[in-house]
Parts: structure tokens; sequence; C-alpha cells
């Protein structure tokens, strides 16, 4: 009967010893279970994280693996990135179509405003280049007059050189 009793508290102590372990690993669970809710609430609260897990409910987040939910995320950046770039290329391709239309429509409007720029200059250059010679003309005509003045003076000139030298002369 002793043996009996023994065995029944061994089996007893080992019963408990399973619930006690059973207990700890529930426990473990509740924990990592806790934490990767916590994880997951924070990673939906970002923007990133609402649309890599939109159509995944919590239950079934909780049961993925970490790595999974990482991979997700860096799965929901590399399309973005790429829808990103998209964005740009198109935009790039709208800018440089206009340019060229708008360079297009520019060039007959650039070469007339050139045309019309170089006759005016050309306008321009007639005019000053008349004026010019009218300028030397009249010069040259106040240059002549100036000559007759003083050719008349020329021989008071040399009537009065040829008197100092000649009294100079006599002085030596």
């Amino acid at each position: 009967m002793q043996k009996v009793r023994k065995a029944e508290e061994e089996r007893l102590r080992q019963e408990a010893k399973e619930r006690e372990k059973e207990r700890i690993m529930q426990e473990h669970e509740q924990i990592k279970k806790k934490t990767v809710r916590e994880r997951l609430e924070q990673i939906k609260k970002t923007e990133l994280g609402a649309k890599a897990f939109k159509d995944i409910d919590i239950e079934d987040l909780e049961e993925l693996d970490p790595d999974f939910i990482m991979a997700k995320q860096v799965e929901q950046l590399e399309k973005e990135k790429k829808e990103l770039q998209e964005r740009l290329k198109n935009q790039e391709k709208k800018i440089d179509y206009f340019e060229r239309a708008k360079r297009l429509e520019e060039i007959p409007l650039i070469k007339k405003a050139y045309e019309e720029q170089r006759i005016k200059d050309m306008e321009l250059w007639e005019l000053q280049e008349e004026e010019r010679i009218s300028n030397m003309k009249v010069e040259r005509e106040k240059a002549l007059e100036h000559k007759k003045r003083m050719s008349r003076m020329m021989e008071d000139k040399e009537n009065f050189l040829s008197k100092i030298t000649a009294a100079r002369s006599f002085i030596y």
C-alpha cells in the first residue's frame, strides 16, 4: 500500500510539474502575443504599416512571424519606391513634351523677333551714319572757313616775323 501511495504521490507531483510548465508556457505565449500585438499596433499606426497590413486582421497578424512582418514592410517600401519612380518618370515625360512643344512654338516667334530687331538695328545704323556724315561735313566747312581766316593772317605773320628777324640780326 505504501508503494501505491508513493507512486500516487510521485504521479501527482509529476502532474503538478507538468501543469506548472504548461502555465509558464502559456504565460510566455501570452506575453509574446501581447508584445507582438503592441508592435503591430505601432506598425499599423504608421502610414507604411497601415498600407502593408490593411487587408490582414490583428488576430491573423499575431500568428505571423516577425520576419514575415518585416519582409512585408520592406516589400511595401519597394512597391512605394517603384510607384514614386514611375510617377516621376511620367512627370518628366510630360515636362519634356511640354518644353519641346513650347520650343517648337517659340522658334518662329524668335525668328520673327530677330528679323524685326535686325531691321530696326539697320535703320538706326543708317540714321546714325547719316548724322555722322552731316556732322563731318559741318566740321569740314568750319575747318575750311577757319583756314581761310588764317590764310589772310599769314601775310601779316610773315611780315611780322621778317621784321623781328631783321631787328635781331641787326642787333647781332
